[in-house]
């Protein structure tokens, strides 16, 4: 059958189709804020392989459309499924995570435990950061997150818009994991919300740091049921900046490595041991 100009209604289905793939796809995408890439490539391979088969082609006309809405609903249904099934709970990285918070106490208390408040408050640089203002940082910045942890381990939270659908919520998370490494290969400026005191630091800044560590450490052990991917908290930098809880406890626990590493290179610098 032809329609205006020659364009036949199985073209104009055609094209109708695929623009509800789109957009069901972004919106989809959005949802679940996940890696669909295998589930998405599986899928969407099979559908091109079923409208390629006399089954779906052209000479059925509507019938055409309709096979392939019933595809494309068994493809995201599918999907959904398959990464529930995968990314729900994650006990293991749960307990690889509580592990490696547990390193970085064991290291700060091995390196700092006997430290003066002179030594603790030195700097090599007034621009540098003293030992005791590293682990003062730690402690501003795990403060930070601890409402929002609160409120998920207890069941009260809430995701806001942004947090639901920001589209950049896996990205900026990438990228903060992938710049805040354990060993710092660059110095990134701290924003103002961590800013450690500038003020002399006394040497209950030890017995501070460890019990912040533990709670940093108790909320991410009671998220072993919670499903990691699937719940976004906002930024305490910014709240357009968004990132899943499982980019944040990873992001955490190497920011607690990358300031205990800074501070025992601040113990090894030229000019500590005359203190």
């Amino acid at each position: 059958m032809s329609f205006v100009r020659g364009i036949s209604i199985d073209s104009l289905l055609a094209a109708c189709l695929k623009l509800v793939e789109l957009l069901t796809s972004f919106c989809f995408l959005g949802i679940l804020k996940s890696n669909v890439s295998k589930p998405f490539i599986f899928w969407t391979y099979l559908l091109k392989q079923f409208n390629k088969s006399w089954l779906f082609s052209g000479h059925f006309g509507a019938f055409s459309f309709i096979g392939n809405r019933i595809i494309i609903k068994i493809f995201y249904f599918t999907s959904y499924c398959l990464l529930r099934i995968k990314k729900m709970k994650d006990p293991a990285y749960i307990q690889q995570l509580f592990t490696k918070g547990k390193e970085a106490g064991e290291k700060a208390r091995l390196a700092f435990t006997t430290l003066s408040a002179e030594q603790l408050n030195w700097k090599p640089s007034a621009e540098s950061w003293s030992i005791g203002q590293c682990l003062d940082h730690l402690i501003v910045a795990d403060c930070k997150y601890f409402p929002a942890f609160q409120k998920i381990v207890s069941g009260k939270y809430d995701m806001n818009f942004w947090e639901n659908w920001s589209p950049l919520g896996g990205l900026f998370g990438k990228i903060l994991v992938h710049h805040v490494k354990e060993k710092p290969v660059r110095n990134l400026r701290a924003p103002k919300v961590f800013a450690p005191s500038k003020s002399k630091i006394d040497t209950g800044i030890l017995e501070r740091f460890h019990k912040h560590l533990d709670s940093l450490l108790g909320y991410i052990i009671e998220c072993r049921s919670i499903d990691l991917d699937k719940v976004h908290i906002s930024s305490p930098v910014s709240k357009w900046v968004t990132y899943s809880l499982r980019n944040a406890f990873t992001l955490l626990i190497q920011h607690e490595h990358r300031h205990i590493n800074q501070a025992i290179v601040v113990k090894e610098t030229k000019g500590y041991e005359l203190i």
